[in-house]
């Protein structure tokens, strides 16, 4: 079991790295492109971080810890489950959304990102290419090795949620990320695919892609705080959503 847990720090560690140093080539090769702040910058960390992601992907395949035609597969599917977890996950990603802005945490990437959803290029890597790239290393790569080679159900939940949040290095992400891994990880648990997993993932993203295009430089003193009418109204949304949340997951977890 020792082997396992090692291949799976490993696999993370070579996911950090290989983004750390795909980025480090391209500032190397175009160092003009990353200074200018212009946005010939948010093209090339769009570039850097969906090039990144492919490379990672291709080597965890090379290690057999993703299966290609497994990880994508559509043989369980059934709609009316998949519904069900589709809105588990939304109802539980609002309240913990609620829940991370009471948190107040610093978001050291909110620049970036606030860049990167009014370019082309940016949309398709926050949106689309990297939450698909986070569900195969996260899920397939982490968990399902783990489910594969004899580790317990929760606890690859746990560990590839753990890390989830933790590689995404921004104090306003991590909680969050940890969250909604373990979500994803009970629905990729009953799918074996990643493809509900994804299109949760995108959906997610892509939300908040849409938020940051509509509210443009206000989405830094947005609050849905306000937006839901006071505190009082954000604390009842937030129980009502996570217990939503719970008894659609639990309906789902004994069903599918």
């Amino acid at each position: 079991m020792l082997k396992v847990y090692l291949k799976v720090a490993l696999a993370v560690l070579l996911f950090c790295l290989i983004q750390a140093v795909g980025s480090a080539v391209l500032y190397m090769l175009m160092p003009d492109a990353f200074l200018n702040g212009d946005n010939t910058n948010v093209q090339m960390l769009a570039w850097a971080l969906m090039l990144t992601g492919l490379c990672s992907c291709l080597v965890l395949v090379a290690m057999k810890m993703i299966r290609p035609c497994a990880a994508f597969s559509v043989r369980s599917f059934n709609w009316r489950m998949w519904l069900v977890a589709f809105l588990a996950a939304v109802t539980g990603i609002f309240a913990v959304d609620l829940l991370g802005e009471k948190a107040n945490l610093p978001d050291l990437m909110g620049d970036e990102f606030l860049s990167m959803s009014h370019n082309v290029l940016g949309i398709l890597a926050l949106a689309v290419v990297g939450p698909i790239v986070e569900e195969l290393v996260f899920r397939e790569a982490v968990q399902g090795y783990m489910h594969r080679n004899g580790v317990g159900p929760w606890m690859a939940i746990m560990i590839s949620s753990l890390c989830f949040g933790i590689i995404h290095f921004n104090p306003a992400q991590v909680p969050f990320a940890f969250c909604i891994g373990l979500i994803l990880g009970m629905i990729y648990y009953k799918t074996g695919s990643v493809v509900l997993t994804s299109l949760v993932h995108v959906f997610n993203n892509s939300m908040a892609v849409l938020e940051m295009r509509l509210l443009g430089e206000d989405i830094k003193t947005f609050s849905y705080e306000q937006a839901l009418g006071g505190p009082l109204a954000s604390y009842i949304y937030i129980a009502i959503s996570a217990a939503v949340s719970v008894c659609l997951l639990r309906y789902y977890w004994k069903n599918a």
